[in-house]
């Protein structure tokens, strides 16, 4: 009997509860969940596979409930989100020595949230081959959110011309395939032994419009491709790319198309390696005529003009361009010259953006030059007026206070002489090399750590052909592979000459007196040596940069290391004893950590 009054009022219990909850009134039962903290459930009318749970009356006690809601909700569950990503390839990139060796590395990412455990495979291959000529794999951990670079077991690179660097990810149960693999680029040449400063290379060609090099002619690199592109301007449309590792090494492509302005590039042209498979170029020449030559297609297309600006002038003498990449977007920096225009294009917008106006009160003549630090300083000259200046990108103004110029004096050729027409500058081992043109054959080095200027080796006046040239109008320099760097006269010349640090460059001595200068230290890590070694001893210069501390290794052509010293301070040199280390081709590779430097020792004792 009390069995069933039982009965009786639960079924009324379920009914009023009904009624109460289908009704208007906001109620909420109390609820115990049976299998968290209270009973074991016991029957599947309850529980269902663990992630549901029932609402009850009451307390529950044993297998019995005094009533029950026939509804359920979710309990809330834990989704599990596994993808990783492969961002970019650092290293190899640009320009490779032919039997370098190289440390593979690619930067990965996990947008996972929780700890995965994943492959991840480097390839190379010769650009347009199927079989990879290297190929290693690494295991790698992530946690939540986290970006590493990884390192990948060193290769010789032995095969010549551009190659194709890949890394994939292989994480099981990945949810976005998309993002697993990337691809970079490098280009394996063979390093020439070039003598250690100035030297003739091959002449630019004279055809196909049989001028020299004067008014807005320019060179630039692709970092890419580690190949150089020249422009001879002088009204011409020539345009030629140079590769030193090439049979020949000078190559003629398409002619600079007359475009809008209907005339060929001449004073004021400029142009710059975009690192996008382009280069960006100014006509000059009283135009405003801004374009880009696609490098792999090899064709011309003519972009948005220079604006007129508040000078309402076109471009002529006094113009530089550089590109900057910032905030992840590519720019095209612009000192239109004549006036104080500066300018930016942006590269993914297609726009010209205006910027605050270049310092000074004096016109930006001819033989006035831009260079880009690679981090967040541009540095501007001032031809003939020898005012030197800085913009600073993290603020998107100049500096208030100049830089020391130039120097006038030189004691190398006992003249007294400003910066004029053909004055140029490229950026190189965290300084400013800068030929002073203006008829001379001065070359000077600036120092931003220290504000200070010293005068190097002047560039010979008195090239192959016998002539007696200076640097003038039409002169560039740029920076090429390792550090070298190539340039031109200008001055109606074809002449074309490389510079080669030797160690006092890479790592520079106090200045002389009578420069205003300082000893400068130089932040990112390098490594010199002087090879073939005939003695018992290995002399090695060094610079750590930030890391304050390295690795040294000797390794031979089978990857053995034989020889390796910890470098715990920045001493600047060192040497390797060489006892038992028999004669050969070696790698000697510094790790900081951050950085890897390799270079070729051949020791022959």
């Amino acid at each position: 009997m009390k069995r069933n009054n039982l009965f009786a009022l639960g079924i009324a219990l379920v009914l009023c509860l009904t009624g109460i909850l289908s009704g208007q009134q906001q109620y909420r039962l109390v609820e115990w969940v049976i299998d968290e903290g209270g009973v074991t459930a016991t029957s599947s009318n309850y529980i269902a596979n663990g992630s549901f749970h029932q609402t009850t009356i009451g307390y529950a006690t044993g297998g019995n409930y005094i009533a029950w809601i026939g509804f359920w909700h979710p309990r809330p569950r834990w989704t599990s989100i596994r993808d990783v990503a492969a961002l970019s390839i650092i290293a190899p990139v640009g320009g490779v020595d032919t039997g370098a060796w190289v440390t593979p590395v690619a930067q990965l990412a996990s947008y996972s949230n929780e700890e995965v455990n994943f492959n991840a495979v480097f390839t190379i291959f010769i650009a347009g081959g199927v079989i990879p000529i290297y190929q290693n794999v690494q295991w790698v951990t992530l946690t939540p959110g986290q970006v590493r670079n990884i390192s990948f077991v060193p290769v010789r690179m032995t095969t010549f011309g551009p190659h194709v660097c890949r890394c994939s990810v292989a994480l099981t149960g990945d949810t976005n395939p998309v993002n697993d693999t990337v691809s970079g680029t490098c280009k394996v040449m063979y390093r020439f032994p070039f003598p250690e400063g100035w030297s003739e290379a091959e002449p630019v060609p004279a055809l196909p419009s049989g001028r020299g090099l004067k008014n807005g002619s320019w060179l630039t690199v692709d970092e890419s491709e580690g190949v150089i592109y020249l422009a001879k301007a002088n009204k011409t449309q020539d345009l030629y790319s140079y590769n030193p590792a090439s049979t020949p090494s000078w190559i003629s492509l398409p002619d600079w198309p007359l475009g809008r302005e209907n005339v060929k590039p001449g004073k004021g042209s400029k142009g710059c390696s975009g690192g996008d498979g382009y280069i960006y170029a100014i006509k000059g020449n009283n135009t405003l005529g801004f374009w880009r030559y696609h490098t792999y297609f090899q064709e011309w297309e003519q972009l948005p003009d220079v604006p007129f600006g508040p000078s309402h002038r076109k471009v002529k003498d006094g113009s530089d361009m550089l590109r900057v990449e910032h905030n992840g977007v590519t720019y095209i920096y612009l000192l239109k010259g004549y006036k104080n225009e500066f300018y930016r294009y942006n590269t993914v917008t297609g726009q010209w953006e205006e910027l605050p106006f270049a310092p000074g009160t004096t016109r930006w003549h001819r033989g006035s030059w831009l260079v880009y630090d690679g981090d967040h300083t541009i540095y501007a000259h001032k031809g003939k007026y020898h005012e030197f200046y800085a913009f600073d990108l993290s603020t998107g103004a100049w500096r208030t206070a100049p830089l020391a110029p130039m120097p006038i004096s030189s004691e190398k050729m006992l003249t007294r002489k400003r910066a004029k027409d053909g004055s140029c500058a490229t950026w190189n081992f965290q300084t400013i090399f800068a030929l002073k043109g203006g008829n001379t054959c001065e070359f000077w080095r600036y120092f931003p750590e220290g504000d200070s200027w010293v005068e190097l080796d002047t560039m010979p006046s008195v090239g192959s052909i016998g002539n007696k040239k200076r640097v003038r109008d039409g002169a560039d320099i740029a920076t090429f592979v390792d550090g070298i760097m190539y340039a031109t006269k200008g001055n109606k010349t074809l002449e074309f000459w490389r510079f080669t640090p030797g160690p006092g460059i890479v790592r520079p001595q106090p200045p002389r007196s009578g420069v205003a200068a300082s000893k400068t230290e130089i932040s990112r890590p390098l490594l010199a040596v002087n090879s073939p070694v005939t003695g018992s001893w290995l002399p090695v210069a060094y610079q750590l940069g930030a890391s304050r501390k390295g690795e040294l290794q000797l390794i031979d052509i089978t990857g053995r290391t034989v020889i390796t010293q910890n470098l715990v301070a920045d001493k600047g040199q060192t040497t390797l004893p060489l006892k038992g280390v028999n004669s050969g081709v070696y790698i000697l590779r510094l790790n900081t950590g951050n950085d890897i430097i390799t270079r070729k020792v051949i020791i022959n004792r």
